[in-house]
């Protein structure tokens, strides 16, 4: 082979590692530090990441939503960093951190607990320099965070980490 063809096969090698290979949110954080508010809005569905009830309800294991209308203040979040690039995500309403729940029509649905550093609670950020838009994947699971149809107004469920759309969010604020 030639050493221009070696060279084309190189630029396209590098071109395709670059597109194909997941990122990882820049380091913007030290473990124990704090980033928030922060809005989490789905980019298929434009939904905001809010808890059921829009913060009124404070108990474990209530539903999370992909939410369309007003929010009241519900869709702010703050980021705490952990070891290793995760982060526990509190609602600054409830006060409560996202977990993964029961089962939704064989989905696991997206809920919020008392927060504490176990590997549930702990989520990491696929960044994609490309769109702006975030993948938002649970430790323990190894899913993402989406809505469970890509329409309005969704239950957020865990689902296979794919590309598409409706696995993506933005994170005003972060």
């Amino acid at each position: 082979m030639s050493r221009a063809a070696l060279s084309r096969l190189a630029t396209l090698f590098s071109v395709l590692a670059a597109v194909l290979v997941p990122f990882t949110a820049p380091a913007s954080a030290a473990p124990g530090d704090q980033i928030g508010p922060v809005t989490i809005v789905n980019s298929a569905t434009s939904g905001h990441l809010v808890p059921n009830d829009l913060g009124a309800n404070h108990n474990d294991d209530i539903w999370m939503w992909a939410w369309n209308g007003a929010t009241y203040g519900s869709d702010q979040w703050t980021f705490d960093e952990q070891m290793n690039g995760y982060y526990l995500i509190r609602n600054n309403i409830t006060r409560k951190c996202l977990k993964p729940g029961l089962t939704y029509f064989g989905k696991t649905y997206v809920t919020q607990a008392n927060c504490n550093n176990s590997y549930e609670f702990q989520w990491l950020l696929q960044y994609s320099p490309y769109t702006d838009l975030y993948k938002i994947i649970n430790r323990s699971t190894l899913q993402a965070i989406t809505p469970y149809h890509n329409l309005p107004n969704q239950v957020v469920v865990l689902d296979n980490n794919t590309s598409d759309a409706k696995n993506w969010w933005s994170l005003t604020g972060f």
